[in-house]
């Protein structure tokens, strides 16, 4: 690092010489030698030792690192884990849900990696509680194996699911649609079920279906929108597209 005076210096920043008042330019310091630098007062001085903010305050005046506090640490980092897997879970959580609501069952490679997770969650934060120190903790989670979990296998559509996103697609350019959007436009209650059925939809879409409420909201619109025999149809071949039709029911008014 560069230090002029008691000042250390940026060297992508302009400054100015506090003694003659010269203001030189961002720069500077990377392009002028060390004569140049030296000349003006300019010294270069060894980068301060570095540390892992998450674990350690710094350095104590006898160069020593100062830990924080490792039971806070311990209760941190074990939440930070069960955190991890239920996010890696969460995306799969609702084969498990149309598993007990409709008797489909769960791929099995995704009910096992779910298990794997569960099991890698328990190892590591049986090793984060049997650490001794903060030192070790923070040698576990940085230079172990911590950050490795099971990766999720990959299954063929038709086991994993509806594809909700060619189902949202097929839906905005079919008949059933505008039959949907044109019974809105007087009809509060098609307006709300319509609402309510597009943003159960979208969150599917972005891997979080949540088939219970998708089903209700599927009850409620068959129910407000009183189709008819053909519209019903055009909304019961859009649902075959993304495979909706193996999951939900449409329901005749």
């Amino acid at each position: 690092m560069f230090v002029l005076g008691s000042t250390v210096l940026s060297p992508d920043r302009a400054f100015t010489h506090p003694e003659s008042g010269v203001h030189y330019p961002a720069n500077w310091l990377k392009l002028a030698t060390a004569a140049e630098r030296e000349a003006i007062g300019i010294r270069e001085l060894p980068d301060p030792p570095q540390w892992d903010q998450k674990f350690f305050w710094g350095y104590d005046d006898d160069g020593q690192l100062i830990p924080k506090d490792h039971t806070q640490l311990v209760e941190q980092w074990a939440a930070t884990t069960r955190t991890t897997a239920g996010t890696l879970l969460a995306p799969t959580d609702w084969l498990i849900t149309r598993e007990a609501d409709t008797g489909a069952p769960c791929p099995p490679e995704i009910r096992a990696w779910r298990q794997d997770v569960r099991d890698a969650a328990a190892a590591k934060l049986a090793a984060i509680e049997a650490t001794a120190d903060t030192p070790e903790l923070a040698e576990y989670l940085t230079v172990g194996d911590y950050s490795t979990w099971p990766e999720m296998p990959e299954v063929q559509s038709s086991a994993a699911g509806p594809d909700y996103r060619a189902f949202y697609d097929a839906l905005l350019a079919s008949p059933a649609y505008a039959a949907i959007r044109a019974k809105a436009v007087d009809n509060a209650a098609v307006l709300t079920a319509c609402v309510e059925f597009i943003a159960a939809i979208g969150d599917a879409k972005s891997g979080r279906p949540n088939p219970a409420a998708i089903q209700a909201c599927v009850d409620l619109l068959c129910a407000a929108a009183q189709f008819t025999a053909e519209e019903l149809q055009a909304l019961a071949d859009v649902m075959q597209v993304g495979g909706l039709d193996q999951v939900y029911v449409l329901q005749e008014a």
